[in-house]
């Protein structure tokens, strides 16, 4: 029997749940994604700047703990939350 690892569960892959548990991961995914972008962009004085770096890396952790991302796609998010706080720092 094939599973998907990123399920809290074993799910065989040729039933009907596991076609769910793929779309409401994904869901989840994107979502988490969206609210980490939303967070980048979100307008940030000179003061904040740090909370808001923490913040993002935070949130990028959870989602890698969640199985929503994998190691490499947190390392983008992580150089992406750096670029941010350099990049604005100044």
């Amino acid at each position: 029997m094939q599973t998907h690892a990123g399920l809290k569960r074993t799910v065989p892959i040729d039933s009907p749940q596991f076609l769910e548990s793929i779309t409401m991961l994904n869901q989840r995914r994107r979502l988490a994604l969206v609210a980490w972008r939303s967070i980048l962009e979100r307008p940030t004085s000179r003061a904040d700047l740090e909370r808001k770096y923490h913040e993002l890396l935070s949130a990028a952790d959870g989602m890698e703990k969640e199985g929503l991302i994998n190691g490499e796609e947190w390392r983008k998010l992580a150089r992406k939350a750096a670029a941010c706080f350099d990049e604005t720092k100044y």
